[in-house]
């Protein structure tokens, strides 16, 4: 998924040693094989004259779930919320006092960041499934991995399939994976194909890696591995705990941090021209200090970048979030 670039950048760093190439199906910088083909996928062109038996290393199709409720519903909540937060720090700039905002403008922030928790914290948000769009989306994504992997790359199915341990997640995967139409497979993945039936079936595994990043809010916890195993007895659960870990920062929280250090640095750079100094400092990506989120993320891409190395499969299906 696009929208969450620093786990692509992170994980091509952790892979790179082992890879010969890397090729990436990006949702918005990449370019498309066949738009007419591809209206969920947008794939590199770099993969048209990819031969899998020829190429060493790996080809990873990496996947962000279906839409949830909580998409839906909430991202209009967060993105007036994130509004107002902008709203406050412009305001003007005899508001900020060193590093920080004046008591005023924090105590306004915060009645905003409370109404957000109270909206995202509702328990109907609870590891909620996909709603009838991201159905549909699960089943055009999958008809189109299929579609890729067969007439891009002369693949029958893949070898291994991957997912968070979270519901939108894995209920994407398994409405994809039967609406892909691949070749020489049993279904549902994870189970072991009927004895004598000349198919194969191909393992599914849930990886802790994969998971949401751990934030406050409902929709970033889990059910257990138990009640997991008991829903879906061919997805593999042995390597996930059975406990989500749980956040303390809210989404909201971290981009109110994320908003006031922006409004500082573009108000240090203003002062520096001001000043005449043209040794402006730059606010580029990576530049500033890892928050909690982040360090999830940089932890998670490595154990998952570590543990895809390792495997022997050649063709792996991931499914997991916007990171």
């Amino acid at each position: 998924d696009a929208r969450g670039p620093r786990f692509t950048t992170r994980l091509h760093h952790f892979l790179s040693p082992a890879c010969s190439s890397l090729h990436f199906c990006d949702g918005l910088r990449g370019g498309s094989l066949d738009r007419r083909d591809y209206k969920y996928l947008h794939v590199d062109p770099s993969l048209a004259s990819l031969d899998p038996k020829g190429t060493p290393g790996k080809v990873v199709i990496i996947q962000r779930h279906g839409q949830a409720s909580k998409n839906a519903e909430l991202r209009p909540v967060r993105l007036a919320m994130v509004d107002q937060l902008r709203a406050l720090v412009k305001q003007g700039p005899e508001i900020v006092k060193g590093p920080g905002v004046s008591a005023e403008v924090e105590a306004e922030a915060q009645k905003v960041l409370e109404a957000w928790k109270l909206a995202s914290r509702e328990m109907r948000w609870f590891d909620d499934g996909l709603n009838p769009k991201g159905v549909a989306q699960a089943v055009a994504a999958g008809a189109e991995v299929g579609h890729l992997l067969k007439t891009k790359l002369g693949v029958g199915a893949p070898n291994l399939l991957v997912t968070s341990p979270f519901r939108r997640a894995w209920q994407t995967q398994l409405i994809g994976f039967s609406s892909a139409g691949f070749e020489g497979v049993s279904g549902p993945p994870g189970c072991a194909a009927v004895a004598g039936d000349g198919f194969r079936h191909v393992p599914w595994l849930a990886l802790d890696s994969l998971a949401e990043t751990p934030h406050a809010e409902t929709s970033c916890m889990r059910h257990s591995k138990t009640e997991i195993k008991r829903w879906q007895p061919c997805l593999d659960v042995s390597l996930i705990s059975e406990e989500c870990a749980r956040g303390t920062t809210t989404h909201a929280e971290l981009e109110w941090q994320a908003i006031k250090q922006a409004f500082q640095g573009q108000r240090e750079q203003r002062e520096q021209r001001e000043q005449g100094n043209k040794a402006v400092a730059s606010l580029a990506e990576g530049d500033e200090p890892l928050d909690e989120a982040e360090r999830a993320n940089v932890s998670n891409a490595r154990a998952f970048a570590e543990w895809l190395r390792a495997r022997p499969e050649e063709v792996v299906w991931v499914l997991t979030h916007q990171v």
